[in-house]
């Protein structure tokens, strides 16, 4: 009874989305991705789309947190960036217990209706891009590379860990709601999986929202997987708070069992 007032009250109280559209988290990031949590949270096979760094408007600072039942699995980490019409970039790090953490950037421009994006952390490149990025309906895509070296094994065939990621994905942004399906393919280049087993992640998404308050749910779910390729198909939601100079999102089963970021806009 709560929730259904609740969603009548999202869509009677809307007055626009503005920058809100592209805040809280939805799908896999592909074809919306965050402007508050561009660098340091993903959902899907890839990391969002850094496009996102685009949709900051402003000057941006992020806190950011996750956390599990085990203390062991949580992290926390900040990011920072930087955007106008039509270029923005972003700086993140994100530290995991018993970890040292990672630092990355991204930078994003537009061209006419298509809006490119490139993230850069060491031996890892994302480039993507979305087309009419202020319109009602758009695409999104993205494609990933992993060169990072297997320190962990003494066969010379692992040396080297090839992973390549792809997405895709379709949006279309209404009066008060969003629609999003991002689907992401992961390819594993080594001898622990078959190289028929390509996994495929699919992500209905779907977000309603006001000025003030925001809601998002999303449902993960996974085709064609391997016998030894364990995951679970997922629902995850996120609700979100908005000011003038502010953002707060919180997430359950997004990319911890709870997670936050809390952003400030200059």
């Amino acid at each position: 009874m709560f929730k259904s007032f609740l969603i009548m009250s999202l869509f009677i109280s809307f007055s626009c989305w503005g920058r809100t559209a592209n805040t809280t988290a939805i799908s896999q990031g592909i074809v919306f991705p965050t402007s508050t949590s561009t660098i340091n949270f993903s959902n899907g096979f890839t990391n969002e789309n850094p496009v996102g760094a685009l949709y900051q408007e402003k000057a941006r600072v992020s806190l950011m947190a996750d956390f599990g039942d085990d203390s062991n699995n949580s992290g926390s980490g900040f990011e920072a960036g930087y955007a106008n019409k039509s270029i923005g970039f972003a700086v993140g790090h994100y530290t995991r217990e018993n970890s040292d953490g990672r630092t990355a950037g991204a930078f994003a421009f537009s061209i006419a209706q298509i809006a490119f994006g490139f993230r850069f952390e060491e031996d890892f490149s994302t480039l993507g891009a979305v087309i009419n990025p202020d319109g009602k309906f758009r695409i999104g895509v993205v494609t990933e590379i992993d060169s990072r070296e297997d320190k962990n094994s003494d066969d010379d065939d692992l040396d080297d860990i090839d992973i390549q990621a792809y997405g895709i994905g379709v949006a279309y942004i209404g009066g008060s709601f969003r629609l999003a399906l991002d689907a992401s393919q992961r390819d594993i280049d080594n001898n622990s999986y078959d190289d028929d087993n390509e996994v495929i992640m699919v992500s209905p998404g779907f977000g309603v929202g006001s000025d003030k308050l925001e809601i998002s749910i999303t449902h993960d779910t996974f085709i064609n997987l391997p016998d030894n390729y364990e995951v679970d198909d997922n629902t995850w939601f996120g609700i979100a708070f908005h000011g003038s100079d502010f953002h707060l999102a919180v997430y359950n089963d997004y990319v911890n069992e709870w997670s936050a970021s809390l952003s400030f806009f200059f």
